[in-house]
């Protein structure tokens, strides 16, 4: 049974650079023995786009929404419902990483129980470092106000950290301090290239308040594919997440800077940190981090983006954005209580 997009719409990996493979959903194969499929998918709230799946066995050609393929990936893959997790799944969690852009929000917003879980886990001695590829100015304002320890902001490119006094933010950039304004240039070099090979291509409304990365606009067509490919050739590394094609220069990503903060600022070794730092996310950037962390989750949607994750997260919950990571919280703190998971602390 082979499964190929009516849109021809076909998302790159997760971070390319000189290596241009990408697991496609036009070359993705379903297996036969699928029942129960429909009962799974209800519990995802993921596109109607569609898709044509072609089974010469059958003879005939039927039509089926892109969640039937992601609950096949999700079958496959051994994905689990969070709300079957054990109650001491989480108890060894000291750290919650989290993406932000759907994973905390949901169609741009940020619900007041969202925040309330953020700062539960902080009254709990849980510390909270939100990462993103959002930008600097962005990250500088949750720094500041939020109720978390940091943020890592622009897929890597730097950590920002409420400063003792609670009225600045310390910055600490992947890039070495002296070659900061090379790179800045670069960066503007590497615009004007892409620009003018994908004319069609938008910066993101947020690229002023941007200081180590290239965002331009999703179109949800091959257009996306096409600025990817564009960043790469001017000798950017690119991915994307639910809102931007993103580009930057130098050797990081989502989860080197977190390594990176994680044995800086806490002193936490990566060798110990599988165990002890839980993360969640919803998208094609997220990859490094789903494969890396044992205690990962995925928010609902992010059964849209299977077929471009090498590994998927271990668990998947019920809700998108924000209500999902909601249950996330909900896991851990009952966890660190020791009563049941799903159970608010």
């Amino acid at each position: 049974m082979r499964v190929r997009p009516i849109s021809g719409r076909q998302r790159p990996a997760h971070v390319r650079s000189s290596d241009r493979s990408s697991d496609r959903l036009s070359n993705a194969f379903v297996d036969r023995g699928t029942a129960g499929i429909g009962r799974l998918g209800e519990s995802f709230n993921s596109p109607s786009a569609f898709v044509i799946i072609n089974n010469p066995e059958m003879g005939r050609t039927v039509l089926a929404s892109t969640f039937i393929i992601a609950v096949i990936y999700f079958m496959k893959k051994n994905m689990q419902q969070l709300s079957l997790a054990p109650g001491d799944q989480f108890s060894t969690v000291q750290f919650v990483l989290t993406d932000m852009d759907e994973t905390l929000t949901y169609k741009g917003r940020l619900a007041a129980t969202t925040y309330m879980a953020l700062e539960r886990l902080q009254a709990q001695g849980i510390r909270v470092v939100p990462v993103t590829a959002a930008p600097a100015g962005w990250c500088d304002q949750m720094a500041r106000m939020w109720p978390v320890d940091g943020v890592i902001a622009e897929n890597g490119g730097l950590f920002l950290r409420r400063s003792g006094n609670g009225h600045s933010v310390e910055r600490k950039y992947w890039h070495a301090h002296e070659s900061f304004a090379d790179m800045r240039k670069q960066l503007q070099t590497i615009s004007g290239i892409v620009e003018k090979a994908v004319p069609q291509a938008r910066q993101a409304d947020d690229q002023a308040f941007r200081l180590t990365s290239l965002a331009y606009r999703r179109s949800g067509t091959d257009l996306d594919d096409r600025i990817v490919e564009a960043l790469i050739d001017a000798g950017a590394n690119a991915t994307l997440n639910n809102l931007w094609v993103l580009g930057w220069i130098g050797g990081y990503d989502k989860l080197s800077m977190s390594l990176r903060v994680l044995a800086e600022t806490f002193g936490i070794g990566a060798e110990v940190a599988t165990e002890l730092v839980a993360y969640s996310g919803d998208s094609t950037n997220d990859a490094p981090m789903f494969s890396f962390f044992k205690h990962t989750v995925g928010v609902s949607t992010v059964v849209d983006y299977l077929p471009q994750l090498p590994t998927p997260p271990a668990w998947i919950t019920r809700g998108p954005g924000g209500a999902g990571f909601v249950e996330f919280a909900d896991a851990i703190l009952g966890a660190r209580l020791n009563v049941p998971s799903g159970t608010s602390a």
